[in-house]
């Protein structure tokens, strides 16, 4: 394969500024330097659309010698004697030695990786990717240095990267590779002038300010502005330039965020698309946002709502009219002043005529006298570019979407953009977008063709928004036969969990990953664990490098773990990260398995670190009942640990959540574990005013009223309450009657040795030792049971879900407490 390079001047812009008839004369030394060169090593200039050199090279070897030898020859050149170090309101860096100084890419194929490589380089630097390094099959000269020094994400790859240098370049220092190449769009030519409107916007953000608006007309570098200020801002500022084109609502502006920034959403329709995506902001830390080309037809308020929920985040809108929020600030970009509208001009005509016939100098150059009153747009116009100014593409699925209302297409147009958009907007959590697609352009279905094609990403999209009744509908109503089907009603029935439904379907389908997913956690829902091993493991290579082969890297992951398989377990869930990027979702889920793999070997300390994590990125994300679940869960851990004030916090935290957000089973829960908490401090009172509250809220959940009911008769029997004791175990059996769960009857059994022990008491205080003895062995035989169930069921040996087994293991922990007061007692009399 050719081997390219890319040449970028650093900071070339600010001399422009500084000094045109200086940039002019050491423009053409570097680019006579390069020439001469190239034509030593045999590479030749290609076509560029910017102010970049690219060059071509026949071997990787000459290009890394052509590289060293011009970085060489740089700082050989006579470079005129008024260039020097030159720091500016713009945050130019020291040019070294007092000469133009160049970055350089080397990479071997594909052009858009060279330009990925090329935002990571540094002034003076060369870099090239690792597997260009591999195709040299010479030997490299003595005074070359190649080295590698880390890796980079390149787009979604991470690849190697190897510094090319020399003896004589050695002394130069860089600073650390950053972590991956910049996602913003590269402007095809240097940026020059705007110093004062840069700072302002620096001065701004530095002020405390969180959203700034740069309004200005058509062509004034309103976009070239904000991407360079936030270039440089470097790597440590995450930044994303927002294409909005024809977005005319905040649902609009929030879908070309979210596919711009990757994010999947929030599933929960009760929240506004606005609302989701400002929790997904939450997960990305530090991030610089740039909507681009704003319409005055969007509302700007839920702006306000994003920075609330992302307090790392800010954002510069850019557009012609003023954007008005009370969390914005204002920057007008007016008409060029001479002395930047001269320097953008001889910039310009400067690189118009490279390759050809130049002057040497830059008084040669005629220089229209009205250029003041221009944009940069019409200065480069002025000067005989052709360029249609940085405006960014919007995403295709956004595009797609739009297309779906555009009453100018076509009505094939209009379905063949909704079915196109489905599929990915399911991926992304939005099914109920995709939905609303689908619903508009029904109506404009005319061939058996495309309503064969609806129905299906119909229900699909049914499924995906767990809309469960209808999907049945929609499943029923599709062809028998086929396997895209047949996924479907096995996608249906898995998500009811109707396991041996699922497997029945899938069992003689053909050899496809998707019916292996499928198959492999029907198996893993039923029990089946060992059978479900290869179906995962199939699914989870054939659909690597996908999101969903990133979701079965993780189902695989958890399947190991339960099966006792923790290094294979570990190494699954890291191809799950691998897979899935930086999806906050799919982190807080291997978060989650992380806890129950520590769980089930009671590494407590560990276990309560990945419930931190895993409750933090479920709650940037939104998931605030998941992260609800997490806390009751930390609660639960940290009383086993013996610490019931942290317990406590934990569980009052999330008892608020579920009250807020209107889940009375979640709070009704935290209310049951604040309860045992109470209990286990000696607060009986407490203990029993929270199984109270807690018992009104539990409606339809027979196995959690069971245990409530439970725990509330044993606080009475510690009372000596035994009646009432009696009557609140008898309701918490009714409950279990209602509903199989061997979890809650093995707890309902255990702490009904508290009415044995309260009998105990009652006996011995009537001197009837014997008896007394008998109800003490029936509590000591109540908790034997509860071990050996515990024992039996924790994975791998048995097949209950470790967090489950916390609330029997609390209910042991009393018992036994109890049992060892007994004994104590007993020695004392």
């Amino acid at each position: 394969a050719t081997t390219w390079v890319r040449v970028d001047v650093a900071d070339v812009g600010a001399l422009w500024r500084r000094d045109p008839d200086l940039s002019w004369e050491a423009l053409n030394q570097l680019e006579g330097l390069l020439v001469t060169l190239l034509e030593d090593m045999g590479g030749h200039i290609t076509h560029s659309d910017s102010d970049a050199f690219v060059l071509s090279f026949p071997s990787a070897a000459s290009a890394i010698m052509w590289c060293a030898r011009t970085q060489e020859g740089l700082l050989a050149l006579d470079w005129p004697s008024t260039m020097r170090a030159n720091y500016d309101a713009s945050g130019t860096a020291d040019m070294l030695f007092g000469g133009l100084m160049a970055r350089m890419a080397i990479h071997a194929g594909d052009r858009a990786m060279l330009d990925r490589l090329a935002t990571l380089v540094q002034p003076g630097q060369v870099l090239m990717t690792h597997t260009t390094f591999e195709t040299v099959d010479t030997p490299v000269p003595p005074d070359l240095q190649v080295q590698a020094i880390g890796e980079a994400l390149l787009g979604h790859s991470a690849v190697g990267v190897m510094s090319v240098s020399t003896r004589l370049l050695s002394r130069r220092r860089f600073g650390p590779l950053a972590s991956a190449a910049s996602a913003l769009p590269q402007p095809p030519y240097c940026f020059v002038g705007r110093r004062a409107a840069l700072g302002d916007l620096s001065e701004r953000f530095e002020a405390g300010s969180r959203m700034v608006t740069v309004s200005g007309p058509r062509g004034s570098g309103k976009t070239h502005l904000a991407l360079h200020w936030a270039q440089q801002q470097g790597a440590h500022l995450q930044s994303a330039v927002v294409a909005l084109g024809r977005a005319r609502s905040a649902d609009d502006v929030a879908l070309a965020t979210a596919l711009e920034l990757g994010l999947t959403l929030h599933p929960d329709t009760s929240l506004s698309l606005t609302e989701r995506l400002g929790y997904a902001l939450a997960t990305k830390g530090p991030l610089l946002l740039v909507l681009d080309d704003w319409s005055p037809e969007v509302e700007p308020s839920h702006l306000a709502g994003w920075l609330h929920s992302a307090p790392d985040l800010r954002i510069i809108v850019t557009s012609e009219q003023p954007v008005s929020s009370p969390a914005a600030t204002q920057l007008q970009l007016d008409r060029l002043d001479p002395r930047d509208a001269e320097a953008i001009f001889m910039a310009r005509v400067h690189r118009l005529h490279r390759g050809g016939q130049r002057a040497t100098h830059a008084a040669a150059v005629e220089v229209p006298g009205e250029l003041h009153a221009m944009t940069p747009l019409e200065v480069e116009a002025e000067a005989g570019l052709k360029t249609l100014g940085l405006k960014p593409q919007p995403d295709p699925i956004f595009a797609s979407y739009l297309q779906v209302a555009d009453e100018g297409l076509s009505s094939t147009e209009r379905v063949a953009a909704a079915l196109g958009a489905a599929t990915p907007l399911c991926e992304m959590g939005l099914a109920d977008l995709a939905l609303r697609l689908l619903r508009t352009v029904e109506p404009m279905l005319d061939t058996r063709e495309s309503r064969a094609a609806w129905s299906g990403k119909h229900a699909d999209a049914l499924i995906a928004g767990g809309q469960l009744e209808a999907a049945h509908a929609a499943v029923e109503g599709g062809p028998a036969g086929t396997l895209e089907w047949m996924l479907r009603r096995a996608a249906l029935a898995l998500a009811e969990e109707r396991f041996d439904e699922c497997i029945a379907i899938l069992r003689d389908a053909p050899d496809d990953p998707a019916a292996h997913h499928l198959l492999g956690l029907a198996l893993q829902g039923s029990g089946e664990w060992e059978d479900a091993q290869p179906h995962l493991e199939a699914a989870a290579e054939g659909l690597n490098g996908t999101p969903t082969g990133a979701l079965a890297w993780a189902d695989l992951g958890r399947l190991l773990g339960d099966l006792g398989r923790t290094k294979s377990a570990e190494e699954a869930r890291s191809k799950a990260s691998d897979a899935g990027q930086d999806d906050p979702r799919l982190l807080a889920r291997l978060h989650v398995d992380r806890f129950e793999a520590a769980a089930a070997q009671l590494e407590l300390g560990e276990a309560a670190e990945h419930l931190r994590l895993a409750t933090e990125g479920w709650m940037r994300c939104g998931e605030r009942a998941a992260a609800t679940k997490c806390l009751i869960q930390s609660g639960e851990i940290a009383m086993m640990r013996h610490r019931l004030e942290e317990s406590t916090a934990y569980l009052s935290r999330a008892r608020a959540i579920g009250r807020e957000d209107g889940h009375p089973l979640l709070e009704a829960e935290a209310l049951l574990t604040l309860g045992i908490a109470a209990r286990m401090s000696g607060d009986l009172g407490t203990a029993l005013d929270a199984f109270a509250e807690a018992s009104a809220l539990c409606e339809g959940a027979p196995d959690l009223a069971a245990l409530i009911h439970a725990h509330r008769g044993a606080s009475e029997a510690a009372c000596d309450a035994i009646d009432n004791a009696v009557e609140a175990l008898r309701v918490a059996e009714a409950h279990l009657e209602q509903v199989w769960n061997p979890v809650a009857s093995t707890i309902f059994d255990a702490l009904t040795g508290f009415v044995d022990l309260a009998r105990a008491r009652e006996a011995h205080l009537s001197d009837r030792e014997s008896e007394a003895d008998a109800h003490v062995d029936a509590a000591l035989n109540r908790l034997a049971r509860a071990s050996s169930f515990e024992t039996r069921s924790t994975p791998p040996r048995g097949r209950e879900t470790p967090s489950d087994l916390s609330p029997l293991r609390l209910a042991r922990l009393l018992l036994d407490s109890a049992l060892g007061n007994t004994e104590e007692r007993s020695a004392g009399r």
